[in-house]
């Protein structure tokens, strides 16, 4: 496994046949709630780290964070992992949510 998206629904697809359905439900509940959550913080911070570079690049000798390719690198994977782990969690949400409320049978 190479990412946390990997990760989970590895252990999500291990676990959900020995889970009821209202453990499901709960998870699936619980997993896109997380999701919604972190991708609003996410949000946030990368409009908050957004401004401080604009501001800073705006000095005559800028003086902030993010001026080489270094640490904008290290913010990019952090924020690419993030992005990933909220794929993750909005996947088995929606994956736990189907197996605990299965559609019903059109016979």
């Amino acid at each position: 496994m190479t990412s946390i998206h990997e990760a989970i629904t590895a252990l999500y697809n291990r676990a959900s046949d020995h889970m009821t359905p209202a453990e499901l439900d709960e998870v699936g509940s619980t997993m896109l709630d997380q999701a919604e959550s972190a991708a609003r913080n996410l949000s946030s911070v990368a409009e908050g780290i957004s401004c401080l570079v604009y501001n800073d690049g705006m000095q005559d000798s800028p003086f902030g964070s993010f001026q080489d390719s270094d640490s904008v690198s290290s913010l990019l994977c952090s924020i690419s992992q993030q992005a990933d782990m909220i794929a993750a969690l909005i996947w088995v949400g929606g994956e736990a949510r189907a197996h605990a409320r299965p559609a019903p049978s059109t016979d």
